[in-house]
């Protein structure tokens, strides 16, 4: 192929273009844009019937749009907890809502957590009595707090005798 051959091809498109837009130096690029237009509002409209699992919303033109699903809250406050590097504190904090879980109906009803700070746990027993049975367990009750925690949270467990200030009144036993 000669370079003569590349001008008169060069030519021939230049001449093809202006037959088909005309005179006008701006009516291509007008073209183009609106081809641009016409394509984004069909990539923007989903031809599909919406089911029931879809959120749709009624436009200003009164046609429906089919929308993401939203998130679930709980996923929004967990990431937000998650950047604000809190959740070792909200997985700690569990233990009180969980202290049945972790020892059982009625060690719970005689001993309550205190707090979780750097992997000890502090529990107040009622008396020395249900003090010692709780020393006992230890071990176990360490073990559980983990599971429900998460590993690793609880290394140690510290039992200490007053009254408890979390619990319900009890009724006397006779």
């Amino acid at each position: 192929m000669s370079p003569r051959d590349d001008d008169r091809r060069t030519r021939d498109k230049r001449a093809n273009a202006a037959d088909r837009w005309g005179a006008d130096p701006y009516a291509r690029r007008r073209a183009q844009q609106a081809g641009r237009r016409a394509r984004d509002e069909r990539a923007g409209y989903d031809p599909r019937p919406p089911t029931d699992d879809d959120w749709t919303l009624a436009g200003e033109d009164e046609r429906l749009r089919i929308l993401q699903r939203p998130e679930a809250i709980g996923d929004l406050v967990d990431g937000f907890v998650t950047s604000r590097r809190w959740d070792v504190r909200v997985r700690g904090a569990t233990v009180f809502s969980r202290w049945a879980d972790i020892v059982g109906a009625d060690l719970a009803a005689r001993c309550e957590p205190v707090r979780l700070a750097n992997g000890n746990l502090l529990v107040r027993a009622e008396n020395p009595s249900w003090a010692t049975q709780l020393k006992y367990m230890l071990g176990h009750v360490a073990e559980r707090a983990n599971g429900v925690l998460g590993q690793g949270m609880v290394r140690q467990v510290t039992v200490v005798v007053g009254p408890l200030q979390g619990t319900a009144d009890l009724p006397d036993e006779a």
